[in-house]
């Protein structure tokens, strides 16, 4: 699989929203970004709707149930302060082995992808994606497969 692009850099931002959308397009920097990007204002999240899950799921292209991380911490009844479940050993994918969250039910909550740089189409506004497509689609930027996954590559965003 060619390599579209030899550098990538992730940023997430915790609990941004698609109803923050028209204050980033009047901030100078994200002006410049959203010029020269691609983006979804209509990211469909998974559940639970946590920073771990949800990043886990970014970088595998899988659910919850298959990658294995449901929840912020580990579940540890009767323990104050619950261990933080965010070790690469924990999840399980190909590349990687073994309320601040949104509910995936409310439309007008959903999250925003914004993509810019080598290997991306710029002036795309996709209508719709899932969060479980982005590390597909993140791996195929860097010519890496990520096996079976959930979700699938946003060939519509790629320059191919």
């Amino acid at each position: 699989m060619e390599r579209l692009t030899n550098h990538l850099i992730v940023i997430s931002f915790d609990c941004l929203s698609s109803l923050d959308f028209p204050l980033l397009e009047t901030l100078p920097n994200f002006q410049k970004l959203l010029r020269n990007s691609s983006y979804c204002k209509n990211v469909q999240t998974i559940y639970p709707s946590v920073t771990y899950p949800c990043h886990a799921t970014i970088v595998t292209g899988k659910l919850p149930k298959n990658h294995g991380i449901i929840n912020n911490t580990l579940l540890q009844p009767g323990k104050v302060s619950p261990d933080w479940y965010w070790y690469r050993k924990d999840i399980q994918g190909k590349y990687t082995k073994a309320c601040h969250g949104y509910s995936p039910e409310k439309s007008d909550y959903n999250t925003l992808f914004i993509a810019s740089g080598n290997g991306i189409r710029t002036g795309q506004a996709l209508t719709s994606i899932r969060l479980i497509d982005e590390g597909p689609t993140l791996a195929r930027l860097l010519g890496l497969d990520l096996g079976a996954v959930d979700g699938r590559v946003l060939e519509e965003l790629l320059i191919m």
